[in-house]
């Protein structure tokens, strides 16, 4: 009787990686959605990482550690960590990923979201 596969990889990350890929996502400014957008993925997934349920493969860590900002050894705990501060960069992404959220929406939604928009920035400019 076989009960798993002796090829199958471990599914299991690490707690600590997990640990540190949530503050650095955090520190960046950025909600496990808007991670997951940036890295074409899901928020589950993302979720999993942070959780240590799921072991993050090196293609991945390469694009999140350029995501966050930060190096992939950071996101390892390998060497020192440099805090990561929100910059103009970070509101930059987060701005790009509501607006492709706004063109995902209906024609007659993206009319409603932009004009609320355009009266919230008339009120911010006065």
């Amino acid at each position: 009787m076989v009960t798993k596969k002796q090829t199958e990889p471990e599914e299991f990350g690490n707690p600590e990686f997990g640990m540190r890929l949530a503050k650095f996502r955090k520190e960046a400014g950025l909600t496990q959605f808007q991670l997951a957008e940036l890295l074409g993925t899901t928020q589950s997934l993302v979720s999993r990482y942070e959780k240590g349920q799921r072991r993050m493969y090196d293609d991945m860590l390469a694009a999140t550690a350029k995501a966050l900002r930060v190096t992939p050894n950071d996101i390892l705990g390998i060497g020192p960590c440099k805090p990561v501060k929100p910059d103009d960069s970070s509101l930059t992404r987060r701005l790009v990923l509501q607006m492709k959220q706004i063109e995902s929406l209906p024609r007659r939604a993206q009319e409603k979201v932009m004009a609320s928009l355009e009266l919230a920035l008339k009120g911010a400019r006065n």
